[in-house]
């Protein structure tokens, strides 16, 4: 039965396609036409082509599609508005910001409802909002998330291909880069089925946070006019934006002032010796990768740019999205995306991405998992495209799209094979520019902390006279005396930085040293090492390591008076700052810090021993993002502590054997998804004991908790955590706390006594 119906309908498909595929083509355009009598009818013609849909529709009746369903419900004279305030198409075929009026709405899904949601129609592009089905944009409030989300972006299919994003998010996924969750949804608009969409996820703080990466901007073209348009030029630094922080003119970032500078006016030299050090190679590679098995251009020099800044490295890394696909049938077009096309024309860098494009495509299991990935997708689907009556295709042109995305898919993979395996290599179509573009000289006079992160031995030497070099090759040494500092210090990559036992180092007001290689600052009892003020009771910086290769040892070290810094784009909070740096620091203390931390550790392992922390501003010890399970805090003493004796984030973790007395706000803040063992630890006289909240679960035993106004609590602070806190608490002790253990209705405790 089923194959008949398909039979016949298919039968009729072909036929009408076969006879009339390009007068169908051309009554599609009806549309789009300027002349408003014609237009008039072209959703007569869209119904009409519809009538092949038939057999579809019936096939579908034996099919269950089991995409989650949103419902959203608006007012007739809201939902009017809406489409009142869209372009004067074709007149006017973008939709800009004054077309992005939003209104409020119902949504639904499942269990979730509000009545509090804000919806419009989204897209640049007509195709997004010129026919009855549209895309959409739903942001839910702040305080009432659906999962982890307050934004839920729909997209038609047909925008990037019925199962092209899903490959290319699957590719991304693959090669560890950030890229933005996808799937499929079915809409109901007013009651009324809208289809099969795109949900794709937005832009929100989470995003970064799912993948593990420290809240950071990440930089996109502001505006949707293409017109006069170069992302890649130093002078249009005002056209990103943050898309966290949309009102932050550009220019405000130094790090991508820096990056677009390099791009445009560097020499070839310059930009080859610097591409490193603010750019993250590897995963560039691999943006490159997916964009290229498509062979796609639409990440260009005039839109759809995605530069995510990792303050844990200091280097911008590309979000992959919105990949669009073309059949390789020449050379692989450059021209449209600068930084690829001057990426590509130095030799290394070439030379490194081949080998990756190489090693991917000289593995046929990569490409049987692309196309079963592509075929599963599809099936998962199918029942759906079916079911959708408000696509502007219909079914018969769906599938025979998907097929035909699916030959160019596995085409383009045995073309770079065919590419890589002759003599050539990788055969790219450049641009026709030489660098550098401007006739100014490269600004460096502006960028000297960027460009000193790459300095040689000699050359930082003769900057800073306080250093001398060591016996071994790369060896940097700060010798045992007092040493005074009144501007910035930045160590280059590639070097060890030692600083002898007894030496002690005086910062003027805001003055910092940051590291870009390892550290051995190992003191002694009998002569420790001291950073401190230069000038009594105003602080100084930050000392910080970044991106060191190695493990950084912290031994007898006293930090004392430090504050905040920002250098090379990169806030550090921490008087003591290690960003992917691991740090091992034991004996020593730390003391009066101005700003948000005592030491501060991002993306790395953190082992802290037998240190002091007394009188910090804020939070003596935060760390987030801890790398591996190693990290561990132990014989620790903490005293009157601004904020929190500990603060945990998204860290896997030990903390045992310390004591806590007065802190402002909580002994251990264990919040953001970790998960510590927490042993045999006092704390007295905090608002706090400890607190376990926002997805995190923690193991109490053996500790005690006195004088506290809360021994233990368990909540939700972030409402997209959606859970509160968990916790065992085993064998603990609990003496004259105003409340011993709280939760609230999305936490949980299991309490094992003595």
């Amino acid at each position: 039965m089923i194959r008949r119906i398909l039979v016949t309908g298919t039968v009729l498909t072909v036929l009408f396609f076969v006879l009339g595929i390009r007068l169908s083509g051309r009554l599609d355009l009806i549309a789009s036409n300027p002349n408003p009598l014609i237009r008039h009818f072209a959703p007569t013609w869209r119904s009409l082509k519809k009538i092949l849909d038939v057999p579809y529709i019936l096939a579908s009746t034996f099919r269950s599609s089991d995409l989650p369903i949103y419902h959203i419900t608006l007012s007739a004279s809201d939902r009017a508005r809406l489409i009142d305030n869209l372009p004067n198409y074709p007149r006017e075929n973008r939709l800009t910001e004054e077309f992005k009026q939003s209104a409020k709405a119902e949504f639904r899904s499942d269990n979730y409802f509000t009545d509090d949601a804000r919806v419009r129609y989204r897209g640049v592009s007509p195709n997004h909002w010129n026919a009855v089905k549209k895309s959409w944009q739903i942001n839910l409030p702040d305080e009432s998330p659906l999962g982890a989300r307050t934004v839920y972006r729909f997209f038609l299919p047909e925008d990037k291909g019925w199962v092209l994003a899903k490959l290319n998010e699957y590719r991304a996924k693959k090669f560890g880069l950030l890229t933005p969750e996808i799937s499929y949804a079915w809409i109901a608009v007013d009651k009324v089925d809208a289809g099969i969409y795109y949900l794709i996820e937005g832009w929100e703080e989470y995003f970064l946070e799912r993948n593990k990466h420290p809240i950071g901007p990440i930089f996109a073209n502001e505006n949707v006019s293409t017109t006069g348009v170069d992302l890649y030029r130093a002078s249009s630094i005002d056209l990103w934006e943050n898309r966290f922080d949309p009102n932050r003119p550009g220019h405000e970032y130094e790090a991508l002032a820096y990056f677009l500078e390099l791009v445009e006016n560097a020499s070839d030299e310059e930009f080859e010796q610097a591409l490193p050090h603010i750019l993250n190679l590897p995963k560039f590679y691999r943006w490159m990768l997916v964009a290229t098995l498509s062979n796609s251009t639409h990440q260009g020099n005039i839109a759809n740019q995605n530069v995510y800044f990792n303050s844990a490295d200091g280097k911008l890394e590309p979000v992959s999205f919105d990949t669009a696909l073309a059949r390789i049938d020449g050379p692989i077009d450059l021209s449209k995306t600068r930084l690829v096309n001057r990426a590509m024309q130095i030799p290394r860098f070439r030379a490194e991405f081949t080998a990756l494009v190489r090693d991917y495509v000289s593995n046929p299991a990569n490409l049987e998992s692309d196309l079963a990935f592509y075929d599963e997708t599809k099936k998962t689907i199918t029942g759906a495209i079916m079911d959708d009556t408000k696509k502007v295709q219909t079914s018969f042109e769906v599938f025979r799209l998907i097929q035909s995305e699916r030959e160019i898919v596995e085409h383009n993979f045995q073309a770079l094979k065919k590419m890589v395996d002759s003599d050539g290599g990788l055969n790219f179509k450049f641009a026709e520019e030489t660098y550098p573009l401007a006739r100014r000289p490269f600004q460096k006079n502006l960028f000297v902390s960027f460009i000193s992160t790459f300095a040689t031995r000699d050359e930082f030497l003769a900057r800073n006279l306080q250093f001398r070099a060591g016996k071994e090759n790369n060896t940097i040494i700060l010798s045992a005396g007092t040493h005074i500092f009144a501007r910035d210090v930045i160590v280059p990559k590639g070097q060890r930085l030692v600083i002898e036992p007894g030496s002690t180092l005086q910062f003027a007001p805001g003055v910092s040293l940051i590291s870009y290689s390892p550290i051995e600052a190992r003191g002694t009892a009998q002569s420790p090492i001291r950073i401190g003020r230069l000038v009594y009771n105003i602080p100084w910086g930050v000392f910080a390591a970044v991106n060191t290769d190695g493990e950084n040892h912290f031994n007898y070290v006293y930090a004392d008076g430090g504050k905040d810094d920002t250098i090379n784009g990169i806030y550090f909070s921490g008087t003591l700052s290690f960003h992917d740096a691991d740090i091992e620091f034991t004996n020593g203390s730390v003391a009066r810090a101005g700003a948000d931390d005592g030491i501060h550790i991002q993306s790395a392992k953190g082992i802290i021993r037998n240190s002091t922390f007394s009188q910090n501003s804020m939070d003596a010890i935060d760390i987030d993002f801890a790398r591996g399970e190693d990290s561990i805090f132990e014989n620790n003493i903490f005293r009157e502590t601004g904020g929190d004796a500990m603060d945990l984030s998204f860290s896997e973790m030990t903390i045992r054997d310390s004591t806590v007395t007065d802190c402002g706000d909580k002994g251990v803040s264990v919040g953001e998804a970790s998960n510590p063992q927490i042993k045999n630890i006092t704390v007295t006289r905090c608002f706090f004991g400890v607190a376990v909240k926002d997805r995190s679960h923690a193991i109490i035993s053996n500790s005690s908790f006195k004088e506290n106004k809360v021994g233990i609590g368990l909540y939700r602070k972030k409402p997209y955590f959606v859970a509160g806190g968990t916790a065992e608490i085993i064998n603990s002790i609990f003496q004259d706390n105003k409340e011993k253990v709280t939760t609230d209705e999305f936490s949980s405790v299991q309490i094992h006594e003595k």
